[in-house]
């Protein structure tokens, strides 16, 4: 699993130090010439789209022609065909690497551990918004041929990861989100009317007007929604706030606070109701 140390990492885009094509100033070039020999048989180049965030220990990084020093925040965005390392050089020591292997319908997300030679699977995740990864491509595609500014480009890609980050933190954490529903929304909206106007003037086809729906469907939705049809819930509203009102107040001056036509529609009201 992930360590504090390390979702902070994965949260904190100040963090980060970012080497893609898309960087005018990239960090400066190293030599580890005791790496050189096995970099040989261990480069890779490959049509699919990648990017490695370093989480933890330190080790040499090559991208295209270039070497770098890697450190726990280096975000590595990979175009395809872009060379760079086929594997972890065996003397590493222990680090770990959360690498998002970008696929046309998902992203394979993977946590890899590496100790002293031996490579080990924290674990897998997979990312499945098909609009998302579309888009991270066309902003992607965009950035290459000189569509929109490298900066841009960049900018939009990092925004579209943060949210593949943001889905694994929420697996990895147990975090429960509840979705935005517009039909709730929607009952929301006139619970908060008629809260402010203990339902004077609230004709079913008034409220269904607010909610964005047929008369039909919006009752269906209200009740599924508060367990009530409107007029109960419009009657318990009314009912709250007539002992609200009944030692302070006239029968006139509450017949008109809940919008009845006169003080004996009001008293019908409330024998109906006993």
């Amino acid at each position: 699993m992930l360590s504090e140390e390390q979702k902070v990492l994965l949260l904190d885009r100040q963090k980060r130090t970012v080497v893609s094509s898309f960087n005018a100033a990239l960090l400066p070039e190293q030599e580890f010439p005791e790496e050189a020999e096995w970099r040989t048989t261990h480069t890779q180049s490959h049509f699919r789209r990648e990017v490695m965030v370093m989480l933890s220990g330190e080790h040499s990084v090559r991208f295209k022609e270039k070497t770098f020093a890697g450190f726990p925040g280096m975000m590595l965005i990979l175009n395809s065909r872009e060379k760079h390392d086929a594997a972890y050089f065996p003397g590493t020591g222990k680090s770990s690497h959360l690498w998002l292997i970008i696929r046309p319908d998902f992203i394979n997300c993977q946590c890899d551990e590496m100790n002293d030679g031996k490579f080990t699977v924290n674990f897998r995740h997979f990312y499945r918004d098909r609009e998302r990864i579309a888009e991270l491509n066309r902003i992607w595609d965009a950035g290459v041929r000189g569509i929109i500014a490298p900066e841009i480009a960049l900018m939009g890609i990092q925004a579209l990861l943060d949210l593949v980050i943001f889905d694994i933190l929420k697996e990895k954490t147990n975090l429960r989100i509840h979705y935005f529903d517009p039909a709730e929304e929607a009952v929301e909206k006139v619970k908060s009317y008629l809260d402010s106007t203990n339902g004077k003037n609230a004709s079913i086809t008034f409220l269904a007007g607010i909610a964005g729906f047929s008369p039909m469907h919006f009752q269906r939705l209200f009740k599924k929604s508060t367990g009530m049809t409107v007029g109960k819930y419009i009657n318990m509203l009314r009912i709250k706030r007539c002992e609200e009102l009944k030692n302070v107040c006239s029968t006139k001056e509450i017949a008109e606070e809940l919008g009845f036509s006169s003080p004996s529609a009001f008293c019908n009201w409330k024998k109906k109701l006993q």
